[in-house]
């Protein structure tokens, strides 16, 4: 009996490709077939981006004429996604890879990038619908042909779906729904939006383009900004926790990625950004994000699955330095820590609360340089010990505590933050002069 997967040759660019049989009925089973192919030779196929499901509901398709278990959301998939008269030549990692093959899992997902951006386009599976689905899709479509739809019912022209603007519940309810989708908390799929030349989401049939999407997102902000109160329309869902405005944040935070994208990114940051999407593997937060580094950030590390999460982590601080020639990776390091690491290497394969002064800290990385222009220079001495040139500009005798861990008041915790400043600074508050307007010390009053 022919085996399922014939080898691929790792030292090649090639890939298993699949042809998906079409299908009249869509209760008709489900065939396919497997075409070897080189990136080289740049094939038409298109990829799919999808959450994998559950595996505990595993239907079989055929497949070469074998027998194969999927889970449930791909079988979903290739049955709305199937032509009627011709085959659909597409890239779908769970049945294009040989997941239990490690040697070739590895080949695969180091190509994942040139995968994505080489197909003639990324269908974005967000799954199977429900009542609401559609006008969810079709209120994106005319936003994003429309610039000059208002929000605001009370404006003119005001987008609406089947009678419903964004004063109804059920219109919001069923927004907020769609982007609460699995597919947007999935690690993978950040690297898979990036990368496409061409986008289009599916729910069921219904679909909106990638250019669509986006410009319902820029149109959904604007007006929110200029001339549709944001506080009038913030429609919030208490089942999901989740408000109308901060669902758009979905779209949104992955065209920062596509916008800031240069000559030389440096992916560190975006591994930091959505480490708490979610992963089956906790290496894949690093592997998952490799393909959107740039330039001396390309690939820093080879996917390895068996080495163990915490020397992913190292391998990735450590070779990251000689190509940058910084140590940004120390910049990273955030009070996220993972106890079988060193503490200056960041636990990026783990997840960790989201703080705001984070955030800040990451968007102006690239604006300091301790060093200037001098190539850094780290001496590994072992897994737990580094050294690195350094200049003593100064020495540390005393330091405060962090009023911002405290379980105080806003006001008693300042206060006696400030207090504490005045202690370690050495200044003598009895010798300030009175504030003329309140009588407080000067140096209270400021």
């Amino acid at each position: 009996m022919t085996p399922l997967y014939q080898p691929l040759d790792v030292g090649q660019r090639t890939i298993r490709l699949l042809s998906l049989n079409p299908a009249l009925l869509e209760e008709d089973p489900i065939e396919c077939g497997f075409v070897i192919a080189s990136l080289n030779d740049e094939p038409e196929y298109e990829a799919l981006s999808y959450v994998w499901g559950s595996i505990e509901d595993t239907p079989t398709i055929g497949v070469g004429g074998a027998s194969v278990s999927i889970t449930r959301n791909l079988e979903s998939a290739l049955r709305r996604l199937r032509r009627k008269d011709e085959e659909r030549i597409m890239w779908i990692d769970a049945l294009c890879i040989n997941q239990v093959d490690t040697k070739e899992r590895m080949h695969q997902v180091s190509q994942m990038a040139s995968i994505y951006h080489q197909a003639t386009r990324v269908v974005v599976w967000l799954g199977e619908g429900w009542d609401g689905s559609n006008m969810a899709m079709e209120l994106l479509r005319k936003l994003g042909d429309d610039a000059n739809l208002h929000l605001d019912p009370s404006l003119a022209p005001c987008v609406s779906v089947d009678g419903m603007r964004l004063d109804s519940p059920v219109l919001c309810r069923n927004v907020i729904r769609l982007f609460d989708l699995p597919w947007w908390k999935r690690a993978w799929t950040v690297q898979e939006f990036v990368l496409a030349k061409d986008l289009v989401f599916q729910c069921s049939t219904s679909q909106v383009t990638g250019t669509q999407m986006y410009m319902a997102r820029e149109n959904f902000w604007g007006h929110g900004d200029r001339c549709c109160p944001e506080h009038k329309l913030d429609y919030r869902d208490s089942s999901l926790g989740l408000g109308l405005f901060q669902s758009f944040v979905q779209p949104a935070n992955l065209d920062i990625i596509t916008k800031t994208r240069g000559p030389s990114y440096s992916f560190l940051e975006t591994i930091a950004r959505f480490s708490l999407r979610q992963v089956t593997d906790p290496r894949d937060h690093i592997y998952g994000m490799l393909g959107l580094g740039t330039d001396e950030y390309a690939y820093l590390v080879e996917p390895d699955y068996t080495r163990s999460a915490e020397e992913v982590c190292s391998a990735l601080a450590f070779r990251s330095v000689e190509p940058t020639g910084t140590l940004e990776f120390l910049s990273h390091v955030f009070g996220h820590h993972n106890p079988r690491l060193p503490s200056f290497i960041l636990n990026w394969t783990g997840e960790f609360g989201w703080e705001e002064i984070y955030q800040s800290r990451l968007h102006n990385i690239n604006l300091f340089s301790a060093s200037i222009d001098l190539a850094a220079d780290l001496d590994i001495i072992s897994d737990a010990m580094v050294a690195t040139p350094g200049l003593v500009f100064d020495v540390v005798v005393a330091t405060g505590s962090n009023p911002f861990g405290r379980q105080v008041s806003q006001t008693q915790s300042f206060g006696e933050f400030f207090e504490e400043l005045h202690r370690l600074a050495n200044v003598e508050e009895s010798t300030e002069e009175l504030y003329a307007q309140t009588g407080d010390l000067s140096l209270v009053a400021l």
